[in-house]
């Protein structure tokens, strides 16, 4: 689909991208992938060869990023979650949490870990939800004591992805009583003496393994605080600002490809004489199908607009969430659907579609969660 707003440049790095799919991930191998429940860490770093970690991070030389930076990071992250969503969330856990760091992070934060992230050599995660802690985000318990040159961290975080192997981790921490003022955000070494983790065992995205985290007196050095103690809420919401603009655009590839995929199916499956697709109740599926995944992608592509232009989208990035992860779900149900009985098998990736999806209505603040955002910026 060409979108006629996209430049040049835009739609030869979107053709780049495919160019690099097709080639170094083949249809069915991220099924056996998944299967495997097998980290996919060669391919990421064959993707952090391609430059395209770095979109969100400025040039080296000339210490300016590409002022279509959210458009390009939106283009790529579509393009992988036509792979899979798991892919795509890895790309934007170095993309997206590392543009976290390149706005809060200190000159010795950025010196060090961004250049590092552009070239993919790095993964991090995120750690913020808790067992009294995940719609209200701001409910964090673990603790962050002050000591000397050291902050003491001590609790429980729950559904943390990629934590225990990633390279560091952006852990929220509650640091005073008052509940947003009193949150700090720390970047921790998983490997830190006093942190312990226990995979947790879900029904999809299987390639990326998640995490319960126990910090037990965790001492973590002054220096590895993410912005200013007490500054923790405004680092975490614009987090999540870019996050789910992030999610949004996996999920609007993976929905295209379950919706390519049923398509396709619909085509060439024939029953009482003729292909499916003439049935007037497959074909309604497909249309509606491909209707949302629309919305979704101009709902997803205006907040990276916005983000090129620096502009406050906090609304408009839980719409896209929202949308976004709604028309993954619906393409990946009824596309399952037009499939039959071969739907629920696990010889097609609409198995992998149908149990992805329904992480994107839960994490990164649930549908419920976004439609109470959107309801209290339109002062209801």
């Amino acid at each position: 689909m060409v979108m006629p707003y996209l430049t040049d440049e835009e739609l030869a790095l979107r053709a780049a991208v495919r160019d690099f799919v097709r080639r170094e991930c083949p249809p069915g191998h991220w099924d056996e992938l998944d299967q495997a429940h097998a980290y996919p860490a060669d391919l990421m770093k064959r993707l952090g060869a391609t430059g395209w970690m770095g979109i969100a991070f400025p040039d080296e030389e000339t210490g300016e990023r590409d002022p279509r930076w959210g458009t390009l990071l939106g283009l790529v992250t579509e393009e992988l979650g036509k792979v899979s969503y798991s892919l795509a969330s890895n790309y934007f856990k170095v993309t997206g949490y590392g543009e976290t760091i390149l706005r809060y992070g200190s000159r010795e934060q950025r010196e060090t870990l961004v250049p590092a992230l552009a070239s993919g050599e790095l993964l991090l995660a995120i750690a913020l939800s808790e067992p009294g802690a995940g719609s209200d985000a701001a409910a964090v318990s673990t603790r962050a004591e002050r000591d000397g040159d050291h902050y003491v961290l001590t609790g429980t975080k729950h559904f943390s992805t990629c934590s225990a192997i990633a390279d560091h981790i952006i852990l929220v921490t509650r640091t005073g009583e008052h509940k947003h003022q009193g949150i700090s955000v720390f970047l921790v070494d998983p490997k830190t003496e006093g942190i312990t983790f226990s995979e947790m065992r879900k029904l999809g995205i299987w390639t990326n393994p998640t995490f319960n985290i126990s910090l037990d007196h965790v001492r973590v050095p002054v220096d590895r605080l993410l912005g200013e103690e007490g500054q923790g809420w405004e680092v975490i919401t614009h987090s999540l600002d870019v996050e789910r603009f992030t999610l949004a655009a996996a999920y609007v590839g993976a929905a295209q490809d379950a919706f390519d995929y049923a398509a396709a199916y619909a085509k060439e499956r024939e029953q009482f004489g003729r292909a499916i697709s003439s049935f007037q109740v497959i074909r309604h599926k497909l249309v509606d199908m491909h209707i949302a995944i629309d919305h979704a992608r101009l709902a997803t592509y205006r907040v990276g607009e916005m983000l090129n232009e620096g502009l406050p989208c906090r609304q408009e990035a839980s719409l896209a969430k929202l949308v976004a992860s709604e028309a993954y779900m619906k393409a990946a149900h009824d596309g399952l659907q037009i499939l039959g009985g071969l739907g629920y098998t696990m010889e097609t990736p609409m198995q992998r579609h149908f149990r992805d999806a329904k992480l994107g209505e839960i994490g990164g603040g649930s549908s419920e969660i976004q439609r109470n955002l959107l309801a209290k910026s339109l002062g209801l």
